[in-house]
């Protein structure tokens, strides 16, 4: 085949490879790009561990205190929740061998009457204890949980924490 003389002087694939790169830097400098796609949503929150089932805006709502989860302690088989004075509320879930007591056995720590709390199964309880605290159990297959309140946190009374306990107690180990 014979070759074919190329005009010396015919600079149009040079200009035109350079009038592309120069949109493309100058798009890319000035351009407003590709529109920004909708916003993605934030993450879900984590699940909290197991024993901190409790949902402290209830808590503070039923009892007039402020309860937090102290993060150190959260976990899947003991959750404390401290009051604003520092009163703990702990909430503790054994499993199988660690159940070393029965849910019947549960309510001989309680000093006035046994609030039953149907809600939360077959034998669920809520009661004061001696010292003036509550406590509050429930089974939930092959868990028992309890919950334990030493003492009443300043700014409330003992029937307002007890209420709140037997209201969220059927959260407390339920999967």
């Amino acid at each position: 085949m014979p070759r074919t003389a190329r005009d010396p002087t015919d600079r149009s694939p040079q200009v035109a490879a350079l009038i592309a790169a120069l949109a493309a830097v100058l798009t890319g400098c000035t351009g407003a790009g590709p529109a920004p796609g909708p916003t993605p949503a934030p993450p879900p929150p984590p699940v909290p561990p197991a024993a901190c089932a409790l949902d402290p805006a209830t808590l503070a709502a039923a009892t007039g205190v402020a309860w937090t989860v102290d993060a150190t302690t959260a976990g899947d088989t003991r959750c404390v929740y401290l009051a604003e004075d520092q009163a703990l509320l702990t909430v503790s879930l054994e499993t199988g061998d660690r159940a070393v007591v029965t849910l019947a056995d549960l309510p001989s720590v309680c000093s006035g009457p046994v609030r039953p709390v149907p809600a939360a199964g077959e034998g669920a309880f809520a009661c004061a204890l001696p010292d003036g605290g509550v406590f509050a159990a429930r089974g939930a297959g092959d868990v028992l949980a309890t919950v334990t309140a030493g003492a009443v946190p300043e700014g409330t009374r003992a029937e307002a924490l007890l209420a709140a306990v037997a209201e969220q107690l059927p959260r407390v180990g339920a999967s």
